[in-house]
């Protein structure tokens, strides 16, 4: 299945490396990847940072929301979902889809199609990132 690649990813490499500040940019069903890792790997949450989602799809079913509260109450803090919207890049965005997301969604700065948010929002993305590491640096 590709949803255990990034779980074999993370158990052959990731989780061997030295590497203690790990961030993820997962586009579209990447995401989907990401939250099947943490469901599987929850160990892996001390050493990731952040994650941003570009027109990902994080979405936690209500009976997941009790078994997975941990790594919920991380994604909530530390990652961002970035979608199609007009309004300026990183604005705040709800709708009747974000309202499933397990994080916050932002704006995209646009309302082409999913291969533009990696480049609308490129800039954005990085700062937010970029943010995490030297947030929990300080903490």
């Amino acid at each position: 299945k590709p949803e255990n690649h990034v779980i074999y990813v993370w158990d052959q490499i990731l989780s061997k490396s030295k590497a203690n500040k790990i961030v993820f940019a997962a586009h579209s069903l990447g995401g989907e990847w990401i939250l099947n890792l943490l469901k599987n790997r929850e160990s892996a949450l001390e050493r990731i940072k952040a994650i941003a989602f570009l027109d990902g799809h994080p979405i936690i079913l209500e009976e997941d929301k009790i078994r997975y509260r941990n790594f919920l109450n991380f994604i909530e803090l530390n990652s961002r979902n970035w979608v199609k919207s007009e309004a300026p890049v990183g604005s705040p965005v709800k709708d009747q889809y974000t309202a499933y997301f397990a994080c916050p969604s932002v704006s995209s700065g646009h309302l082409q199609n999913s291969p533009y948010t990696c480049y609308s929002a490129f800039e954005d993305v990085f700062k937010f990132l970029n943010e995490r590491i030297n947030q929990n640096e300080d903490s």
